[in-house]
């Protein structure tokens, strides 16, 4: 996973699909775009969660929600 922007104001994450199709992901994490994404990141526990859940339109078409470190499949 890749942050952009300074730390707590980062304004967009990267990461490969969980499916293992290869397609990088990229959503944007900016108040003033939609559609727009919350990242949570938990140190205590070094993991990260995503709101609200990623649903792929093409390609693969993955559906699925990350959840402190852990994708759930929707």
């Amino acid at each position: 996973m890749y942050l952009l922007g300074k730390p707590g104001r980062e304004w967009l994450v990267g990461f490969l699909c969980p499916c293992n199709c290869g397609q990088f992901i990229e959503l944007s994490l900016l108040p003033t775009t939609k559609p727009r994404w919350k990242l949570a990141v938990h140190a205590n526990e070094d993991t990260v969660s995503l709101r609200p859940s990623v649903w792929r339109t093409v390609g693969c078409r993955s559906h699925f929600f990350l959840t402190n470190g852990l994708i759930k499949w929707c």
